[in-house]
C-alpha cells in the first residue's frame, strides 16, 4: 500500500492551466458528467468564455492536477480584491473515479497558499448532493455562509403585465452606450454580497457579449435596473437582475423578471432557471410570485485561509505513515 501511495504521489503534478488545455478540460468535464451528473458537461468554447469572464481575469490561477498524462482534477480559483477582506472564490472538481486520493486536498492547499502572506477568505459553492465534498470542506475548517437556491419556472408565457406609466422596459440591442450606467447599477445593487464582482462598463459590455439578451428598465428615460438573460435551446437562464438601490421595492425587479419570462417564452421556450441567495428574501418572494420553484440547493462555504492551512497540515500529520509502517509496506 505504501509503495502504491508513493507512486501516486510521485506521478501527480499540479500546474497552471494553459490555453492549449481547453479541449482536454472539456473532455474531462464530459467524462465526469457521465459518472456524476452534478458535474456539468461543457464545451471547449464554453470553457474559454468562462476563463475570459471578468472575475476570472484570464484564469492565471486556475490549476490542473495530473496523474500521469491524465487530468485528475481541476481547480478554478479567482481573487476578488475590490473589497476588504479579499475573497478567493474557488471550485474543485475531481474525476469521480479518482476521488478520496488526496487530490482535492492538494489542490486546496495550492489555492490557500496563493495569496500568502496577505489575509484572504476562501469561499466555495458546494451542491447539496456532494455530501463527500461538504464533509471535506467542513473538515478543512469551512462553515456554511448561505445557501444558493436554483429555481425553475417551466410555465413561462409571453404575456406581459401592464407597467406603470413612467416605467419602460426595452431590449437593449447595443449595450456599449448604456454599459457604464448598467455597471454602476450592478455594483451598487450587489455590493457587499458574498458573490459580488465589481465590473467596469467595458467589462459588463464584454460579459453580455453578442448572445446575451439585456432588458433595461427606465424611469422617465433614466436607467433604473436591468436583467441579463441567456436564451437556450431547451431552457433559458436569468443570469442577473439588478435594480438601483434607491429604486428598489417599487416593482421594477418584478417587471424585469416578467419581461424576461415573456422574452424567453417567445424566443426559446417556457423553461427558465435562475439562482438566488436564501438571504435575499425580497428577491425570493419576487421569483416565487413569478412562478419559480426551488429545484436544487448549494451551500456557500467560507473560511479564513490560515484556518484552512492549519486543518490541512493537521490532517496531513494525522495520516502520515510512521517510519516502521512505511518500511514494512515496502519490503
Amino acid at each position: 500500500m505504501a509503495r502504491g501511495a508513493a507512486r501516486r504521489h510521485v506521478a501527480r503534478v499540479i500546474r497552471p492551466v494553459s490555453e492549449a488545455d481547453s479541449e482536454r478540460i472539456a473532455a474531462f468535464f464530459a467524462a465526469a458528467h457521465e459518472r456524476d451528473s452534478v458535474v456539468g458537461a461543457i464545451s471547449a468554447e464554453h470553457w474559454r468564455r468562462f476563463v475570459a469572464a471578468p472575475q476570472n481575469r484570464g484564469g492565471p490561477d486556475f490549476r490542473l492536477a495530473l496523474e500521469g498524462d491524465e487530468i485528475a482534477g481541476v481547480a478554478t480559483p479567482s481573487l476578488r480584491d475590490h473589497e476588504t477582506p479579499r475573497i478567493r472564490h474557488f471550485r474543485i472538481v475531481v474525476a469521480p473515479e479518482r476521488r478520496r486520493r488526496g487530490i482535492a486536498s492538494a489542490l486546496l492547499r495550492h489555492i490557500a497558499e496563493m495569496d500568502a502572506p496577505q489575509a484572504v477568505l476562501l469561499q466555495c459553492l458546494c451542491p447539496e448532493r456532494w455530501e463527500a465534498m461538504a464533509g471535506f470542506l467542513e473538515a478543512s475548517g469551512f462553515a456554511v455562509l448561505e445557501n444558493e437556491l436554483e429555481m425553475l419556472c417551466d410555465e413561462a408565457n409571453a404575456d406581459m403585465p401592464e407597467l406603470r406609466h413612467e416605467l419602460t422596459i426595452r431590449a437593449v440591442k447595443e449595450t456599449a452606450p448604456l454599459a457604464a450606467a448598467l455597471a454602476d447599477i450592478h455594483n451598487r445593487a450587489y455590493a457587499g454580497t458574498p458573490s459580488f464582482v465589481r465590473l467596469t462598463g467595458a467589462e459588463i459590455a464584454a460579459l453580455f457579449g453578442e448572445e446575451a439578451t439585456v432588458l433595461a428598465a427606465e424611469l422617465n428615460g433614466v436607467p433604473a435596473g436591468f436583467c441579463h438573460l441567456e436564451l437556450g435551446r431547451n431552457e433559458s437562464w436569468v443570469e442577473s437582475v439588478a435594480v438601483e438601490p434607491s429604486r428598489q421595492r417599487r416593482g421594477i425587479g418584478a417587471s424585469l423578471v416578467a419581461a424576461a419570462l415573456a422574452e424567453a417564452a417567445r424566443r426559446a421556450g417556457p423553461a427558465v432557471r435562475l439562482s438566488v441567495s436564501d438571504r435575499n428574501a425580497a428577491a425570493y418572494v419576487v421569483y416565487r410570485r413569478a412562478g419559480f420553484r426551488v429545484v436544487a440547493k448549494s451551500a456557500r462555504y467560507r473560511a479564513e485561509r490560515d484556518t484552512v492551512m492549519a486543518a490541512l497540515m493537521g490532517r496531513a500529520k494525522k495520516y502520515a505513515p510512521r517510519p516502521d509502517r512505511a518500511y514494512r509496506g515496502s519490503s
